[in-house]
């Protein structure tokens, strides 16, 4: 009987294990679709050959701030910045 409890207890955990496998790999799948507008003014400027430095000479907005919020992404992109961003760049991207 005790051999019994461990197979049960066994097969349980394994079930549990595959239904946290398979939730954890959903979230992670959504999360990569997911794209930081940061990203794509970035790849934006390059496919154009357009510095960060530049971006921050035509907006206006201090390249140290504009290297915090696209580089270290430790300041978000507040939706004034993303207008004048999209204003120089001629673009629409959104937040």
């Amino acid at each position: 009987m005790p051999n019994n409890f461990i197979v049960n207890l066994l097969f349980v955990l394994f079930k549990h294990s595959f239904y946290v496998c398979g939730s954890i790999k959903n979230i992670m799948a959504t999360t990569k679709e997911l794209t930081d507008v940061r990203d794509e003014i970035t790849t934006h400027l390059k496919s154009d050959d357009r510095s960060l430095r530049w971006l921050a000479e035509k907006t206006g907005i201090n390249y140290n701030t504009m290297y915090s919020i696209f580089t270290q992404k430790v300041i978000r992109l507040s939706a004034d910045k993303l207008e004048n961003i999209n204003s120089v760049l001629g673009t629409s991207f959104k937040a």
